[in-house]
C-alpha cells in the first residue's frame, strides 16, 4: 500500500505535528484561487472568524463598502448621519446578509455648525421622510434612532457592530466624538469607517465648508482627517482611505487571535 508523504512541524522540542502533504497543497491553492478571484469566504469556512482576521483592501469608491462588508462576512451596522439615505441604500443593495443596520440622525436644524446639510427643521423633515421612502424596500432590517449620537449610543450594546460609518458632525470634536462613542460599539474584527477624509489645509484649498467651528462653540484649526489620525493613533490603528476626491477613511478593529 502507497502511503502519501508527510510533513513534520515541529512546534516545541517534545511535541510533534504532521500534516499531510496532499492536504496541505490543496487548502493552499484553494485559498490563493479564491483570494485571486477577489473573494474569502474559503478562509471563513476553515477557520471561524477568519475572514475578520484579514486585512482591509480599500476599495476605490465608497459605493464598494458594501460589497467589502459582504466579502467579509458581517452582518450588524451603523450609519452616524443619514441625510436623504443615499449612502444607505448604496450599501444595503450590495450587502444583502446584512441582518440589522441602525440609522442615527437627529434631522434637525444644529447651533455651530457651518455646512451645506445643515439646513432648517422642514427641510430637515423632508430629508427624514425621503429617507424612509428610499429605505422601504429594507424596512425590516432598519433601527432608526432620531436623535443625537451621543444620546443613540447609549441604546446600542457593545460590540453589536460589526461596521459603523461616521458621517454626522464634521468639525474635530463631533467627529473624534463620534468615533471614541461608538468605538466600544464595534465587535472585534469589524471595520469603522467615516466619510470627507480631508485635513483643514485641504478644506482651505478647496474652499470647502467651514468645519472648524465646534458645537460648544470652540474653534480648531482642524477637521475630519486630523480627528482620525488622532482617535487612530491613540487606539494603535492604521488608516487607509478610498481613492475619491472626498475620501472616505476605514479602521479595522483587530481580533486577540489573530
Amino acid at each position: 500500500m502507497a502511503f502519501a508523504p508527510r510533513l513534520r512541524a515541529v512546534a516545541r522540542p517534545s511535541k510533534s505535528v504532521s500534516i499531510s502533504v496532499p492536504i496541505a497543497l490543496l487548502c493552499f491553492f484553494a485559498l490563493l484561487g479564491s483570494v485571486r478571484h477577489g473573494r474569502i469566504r474559503l478562509l471563513g469556512q476553515l477557520w471561524p472568524n477568519g475572514r475578520r482576521c484579514l486585512p482591509v483592501t480599500p476599495p476605490e469608491y465608497r459605493s464598494e463598502i458594501g460589497r467589502v462588508l459582504e466579502e467579509r462576512g458581517y452582518k450588524t451596522g451603523a450609519e452616524l448621519g443619514v441625510k436623504q439615505g443615499q449612502f444607505s441604500v448604496e450599501i444595503l443593495r450590495s450587502w444583502p446578509s446584512c441582518s440589522r443596520y441602525v440609522l442615527v440622525d437627529v434631522w434637525k436644524h444644529q447651533k455651530n455648525y457651518k455646512d451645506t446639510a445643515n439646513v432648517d427643521d422642514a427641510e430637515h423633515e423632508k430629508f427624514y421622510q425621503e429617507t424612509m421612502l428610499v429605505l422601504s424596500s429594507w424596512k425590516e432590517k432598519l433601527d432608526v434612532k432620531r436623535t443625537w449620537t451621543s444620546e443613540a449610543v447609549k441604546e446600542i450594546e457593545d460590540e453589536s457592530l460589526d461596521f459603523i460609518y461616521v458621517d454626522a458632525r464634521h468639525d474635530f470634536c463631533g467627529v473624534y466624538e463620534d468615533a471614541s462613542l461608538y468605538w466600544p460599539k464595534l465587535s472585534p474584527g469589524g471595520i469603522m469607517a467615516g466619510h470627507d477624509y480631508i485635513s483643514w489645509q485641504e478644506l482651505n484649498e478647496l474652499e470647502a465648508p467651514d468645519w472648524g467651528l465646534c458645537a460648544n462653540g470652540t474653534f480648531l484649526e482642524a477637521s475630519v482627517k486630523e480627528a482620525v489620525d488622532q482617535f487612530a493613533s491613540e487606539h494603535g490603528l492604521q488608516v487607509i482611505a478610498t481613492l475619491e476626491e472626498w475620501p472616505s477613511w476605514i479602521v479595522h478593529k483587530p481580533l486577540p487571535q489573530c
